[in-house]
């Protein structure tokens, strides 16, 4: 098996998309958005945010299994941040080591152009929080109700930081 990581282009629109499509339709809760509202964007709007965003890709045997990435945040009091993502590693791959491969280049790339990185997960998927922990982001405000899920069902939010270079 031969693990390779590298950032992911207009051209890899196809494959990322569905890739996302498969992790919002297994790990709904952990998103968020939907795999409907994904399904209905359009090709090219997939192949312009690969242009635009820093997206990386984790390939098996040059099979895309793992994605993530950094939005920049808009505006100059914020140019010094960026989102971190759209994290998801196929099942198989968890527990491997190869989720920390994928955060690892993404987190160079944050620390070579960002002072502070963001990002949410849910609240109650302790793996990702104490993942992201791991890798030096602190929980600093869980939001009620952030997402809908249902009707009569909504999931908080973990709001989490981390600042270049912290591990």
């Amino acid at each position: 098996m031969t693990v390779t990581v590298r950032r992911l282009g207009p051209e890899d629109a196809t494959v990322y998309q569905a890739l996302r499509l498969h992790g919002l339709r297994t790990q709904p809760r952990q998103f968020r958005t939907t795999a409907e509202a994904e399904a209905g964007v359009a090709p090219a709007a997939v192949a312009a945010r690969l242009a635009k965003d820093f997206v990386v890709g984790l390939c098996e045997d040059q099979r895309l299994q793992g994605i993530g990435g950094l939005s920049p945040c808009e505006g100059a009091r914020l140019a010094h941040k960026a989102v971190l993502g759209g994290m998801y590693l196929a099942d198989t791959l968890r527990g491997t080591g190869a989720a920390d491969t994928l955060m690892a280049a993404i987190l160079a790339e944050a620390d070579r152009h960002y002072t502070m990185v963001i990002l949410t997960a849910a609240a109650d998927n302790g793996r990702a929080i104490a993942f992201y922990e791991r890798w030096g982001f602190r929980t600093y405000g869980v939001e009620p109700m952030a997402l809908r899920i249902a009707p009569d069902e909504y999931a908080d939010e973990a709001s989490m930081s981390r600042r270049a270079g912290a591990r």
